[in-house]
């Protein structure tokens, strides 16, 4: 993995995200999204954006996730999307019926399944992140498409895809053209 300040790309991503000119940073690998949405594209990008800066900025400014009020600082939108975070006896229940799965389901499951709001900002820290926005649209009523840096290929993109999720888009894929 490529030793990086991961501080400074979120920065990067924040100024982006806020129409500025980001500081010039060594590249990172560029990867395509390519999404549809049932909604309406342009919501799902407004929603994506405002909710990337919201996060940015607030973990930019503070020194960790755990001393921010998140319900406080995310949109409602989001916060009816996330599911409550499981007690340990939930969570060890959750872990056999796991354990029981195939591969397949596990895959499959790893793609449909609700994300707590604590697990997604857990991946959203920035010493954590592998992938940063560099850019997001979309055309006509329900076509979604940006760019990402991230940190290797293939990459791990989960926190990515469960936005994108919450947002309203119903799929989502990650193209990588150079390779």
């Amino acid at each position: 993995m490529i030793a990086i300040d991961r501080k400074q790309y979120v920065k990067a991503e924040l100024a982006q995200l806020q129409g500025d000119e980001p500081d010039a940073l060594p590249e990172l690998l560029r990867v395509r999204l390519v999404g549809r949405s049932e909604e309406a594209a342009n919501v799902v990008v407004q929603r994506v954006s405002h909710i990337l800066q919201v996060v940015d900025c607030t973990l930019l400014n503070n020194a960790a996730a755990a001393n921010v009020d998140w319900r406080e600082v995310v949109p409602t939108w989001f916060l009816t999307a996330v599911i409550p975070t499981l007690t340990p006896a939930e969570q060890q229940q959750h872990l056999s019926w796991w354990r029981n799965l195939s591969a397949e389901e596990k895959a499959r499951y790893e793609i449909t399944q609700k994300w707590t709001l604590d697990g997604w900002l857990y991946w959203m820290e920035p010493e954590l992140r592998q992938w940063f926005m560099l850019s997001l649209h979309y055309s006509g009523k329900d076509q979604i498409g940006g760019l990402i840096r991230v940190l290797e290929w293939p990459t791990p993109w989960g926190s990515l895809r469960w936005l994108f999720r919450a947002a309203g888009c119903s799929q989502l894929e990650l193209v990588d053209d150079e390779r």
